[in-house]
């Protein structure tokens, strides 16, 4: 579900050790929860998108 923003929203259970270091991590950086948890996946989404446009660009 988009936003208002044009921004999708999504809820995520996690195990309590990553829920944990993601609230400690949030601390130290003086992000919130949400904002680090967005940058943290977007990352490793934009990552694993940039992979996969490799091999696509390999298999042609």
């Amino acid at each position: 579900m988009l936003t208002m923003s044009g921004k999708g929203r999504i809820a995520v259970t996690l195990e309590p050790e990553i829920y944990q270091w993601i609230v400690e991590r949030a601390a130290k950086e003086g992000r919130s929860l949400a904002n680090l948890a967005a940058f943290l996946l977007s990352g490793t989404v934009k990552e694993q998108m940039e992979e996969e446009a490799t091999k696509e660009k390999g298999a042609a």
